[in-house]
């Protein structure tokens, strides 16, 4: 039986009973006869507070989770740019996951192309595309187009072209 705060929420609800999608909740109800069972919902979250603070941006981008980035960028663009503790934002993240969409995404959205990590330190999201993924990704040729700086680590040096 649901309980009344989830009566409450917003928005609506699909049972999923074949499929687990990617963003649900499980309920689980005893029958009268005793018997066990779980559902698998898919709730509208495109009005839920909620789904949006629990969102993850380092997450969404290294996992390339376009939904959830689209979440957060309209509850709050200014969580695209937070860094961890080692000065990574959500392009590096995006980047390091090979996600060219996710990489647009965030470019369209104000994140430096140049911008390094360990608060300055580190190396810039074409120098993270090369070593991560090699010199013809489509991520890294992307960041070429948009004339992206390739700016290694401190003691570390430019990654070479193997072909």
């Amino acid at each position: 039986m649901a309980s009344n705060s989830s009566k409450s929420q917003s928005g609506k609800y699909i049972i999923v009973i074949i499929r687990i999608i990617r963003h649900y909740i499980t309920i689980q109800s005893s029958l009268t006869t005793g018997l066990n069972f779980s559902l698998f919902i898919l709730k509208d979250t495109s009005k839920d507070e909620g789904w949006v603070k629990g969102l993850n941006v380092h997450t969404a981008a290294s996992s390339g989770d376009m939904d959830a980035l689209i979440a957060i960028a309209g509850k709050n663009i200014a969580l695209l740019k937070k860094k961890d503790n080692n000065g990574w934002n959500s392009l590096h993240e995006a980047v390091r996951g090979g996600h060219l969409e996710v990489v647009k995404f965030l470019i369209e959205k104000g994140l430096d192309k140049d911008e390094r990590t360990h608060t300055g330190d580190g190396g810039s999201p074409l120098w993270w595309a090369k070593k991560t993924h090699g010199v013809k990704h489509p991520v890294v040729q992307y960041l070429e187009s948009l004339g992206a700086k390739e700016i290694p680590p401190k003691g570390h040096d430019k990654i070479k072209d193997k072909d």
